[in-house]
């Protein structure tokens, strides 16, 4: 019998932790969760007005290429390409990873990074 309890009862933070209390194997399995829908579907507005660049730093050719959720930085991290907190590690790996058409939903910058 699997048990499922929630590590955080506060709804509001971003990353969602449920623990799997396994009896019959004696395990514990850890889930993060996040809703990501409302990010994604702002980088969907903001890429369908072509809205990647950024106010006030239109000359210094400054854009934003894409908004990713936690939970993405999360395995991001894990596989070594940015830090739990966000910072880029392997730019050649996260350039790769955000042109892949599998991550186009997390991209404001249709073009190619």
């Amino acid at each position: 019998m699997t048990k499922k309890i929630w590590l955080d009862e506060n709804t509001s933070v971003p990353v969602r932790t449920k623990l799997h209390l396994d009896s019959s194997d004696k395990k514990i399995h850890i889930e993060n969760t996040q809703d990501v829908s409302p990010i994604v579907e702002e980088n969907r507005k903001l890429a369908n007005d072509n809205l990647y660049k950024v106010k006030g730093f239109e000359d210094a050719k400054m854009y934003k290429v894409a908004s990713i959720p936690m939970i993405v930085v999360q395995q991001l991290a894990k596989k070594g390409i940015m830090t739990a907190g966000g910072r880029i590690l392997d730019r050649v790996a996260f350039r790769k990873w955000l042109n892949d058409p599998d991550n186009k939903h997390f991209k404001i910058y249709k073009g190619t990074v």
